[in-house]
């Protein structure tokens, strides 16, 4: 099995997400968190050729569930670190 993973720096900040990814600034020194996506392929073990292929249900351009995934982070962030600054 092959992992393929890509990675979308995360705010919790929607307006500065917007104006990140528009600008195409590259990302903070520490960023909110790590939105990730991508697929699983499993190869057959003694001719290497792809068996099939299980992508995840979301995407790296869905800014939906970019934001869906900040609200999430957001709260557990809340939850985990009381009165500490996002």
């Amino acid at each position: 099995m092959v992992e393929v993973t890509r990675r979308r720096d995360g705010t919790f900040d929607a307006e500065l997400q917007k104006q990140r990814d528009e600008a195409g600034i590259p990302p903070p020194e520490r960023r909110d968190f790590t939105y990730c996506a991508g697929s699983s392929v499993f190869l057959d073990p003694v001719s290497f050729e792809i068996d099939w292929i299980t992508p995840t249900a979301k995407t790296l351009a869905d800014d939906i569930e970019l934001a869906r995934s900040a609200e999430s982070f957001a709260l557990l962030h809340e939850e985990h670190c009381p009165g500490r600054p996002r």
